[in-house]
């Protein structure tokens, strides 16, 4: 397999205690610095969009570049280092050759190893999400997380990863390659994300569902590298090494990853992960 990369997380809380309660968080685009207005809605499916968008810099083909290179790692964790020059520390890679994620079948959705990568499932009648976690994790604060991706079943189905996941609750970074965009019309080039919070029952979408973008490789079984950075409250989301967008919020500052597979509108589908890697600022 390609690059050392590493599978971060470990066991995910998909409940959290009805004591933490939160204030509504300010969601802020680093540009723009806007914030989401206190009295927006949060109940599911979300409130209106906030101003964040999609980075709109000239971006690379897909083709010329799938991950970011070590030397942009490090660039981007070294000013969180002690010494705010300190190359980055890597501290978990998996190439999902041996076990170490959790395997399980449930009555909708099935995890397991599948010729050396750890594959979630969702069965042709399952409408819930599949959920792929590694216990043996520790909470993580500031990282950069690359995990490998191939995606199959039906069109219009979303897979991706849940980070800073916690008791108060969690961010969740959703992808999908094959599909309809937010019109509901066929996507002719790349495909679409989302980025969510949930706090306490509660999901605010910190940009519109099936936002487009064609640094998405389309179609089954298509590699994809997604990738996530959160230095502090910022946060910047990486699909085959593009910046495909970023924003700031401080209510989650640390907690688990795991992996997630669900059904948009009909069951049946997987997706294969493959070499995970998680580094952090140097002490």
């Amino acid at each position: 397999m390609p690059r050392p990369i590493v599978v971060l997380t470990f066991a995910v809380t998909l409940f959290f205690t009805a004591c933490a309660t939160p204030a509504q968080s300010e969601v802020v685009p680093p540009e723009a610095q806007t914030t989401l207005p206190p009295d927006a809605e949060t109940e599911v499916p979300g409130p209106e969009p906030t101003d964040l968008a999609p980075s709109d810099e000239e971006q690379p083909p897909v083709a010329d570049q799938v991950s970011l290179s070590s030397e942009e790692i490090a660039e981007k964790l070294k000013m969180a280092s002690a010494d705010g020059a300190s190359d980055p520390v890597l501290v978990f890679s998996d190439d999902f050759s041996s076990p170490g994620w959790l395997e399980f079948t449930e009555d909708q959705f099935a995890t397991s190893y599948v010729d050396g990568a750890y594959e979630l499932s969702v069965k042709p009648d399952g409408f819930s999400t599949a959920f792929g976690l590694r216990p043996s994790l520790g909470p993580l604060t500031d990282f950069y997380f690359q995990i490998d991706t191939l995606a199959y079943g039906p069109a219009d189905n979303g897979y991706g990863i849940r980070f800073r996941e916690q008791e108060a609750g969690f961010y969740e970074f959703t992808v999908s390659n094959q599909g309809t965009g937010s019109s509901g019309e066929a996507i002719d080039n790349g495909g679409t994300f989302s980025i969510d919070k949930f706090v306490d029952f509660e999901m605010v979408r910190i940009l519109p569902f099936k936002s487009e973008t064609d640094s998405i490789a389309q179609g089954e079984g298509e590699l994809n590298v997604l990738g996530v950075l959160a230095l502090g409250p910022d946060i910047s989301l990486y699909i085959n090494g593009q910046e495909v967008a970023s924003f700031s919020d401080p209510d989650l500052a640390g907690g688990a990853i795991s992996l997630r597979v669900l059904p948009y509108f009909e069951g049946g589908s997987r997706t294969l992960f493959d070499n995970a890697a998680v580094w952090v600022p140097a002490d």
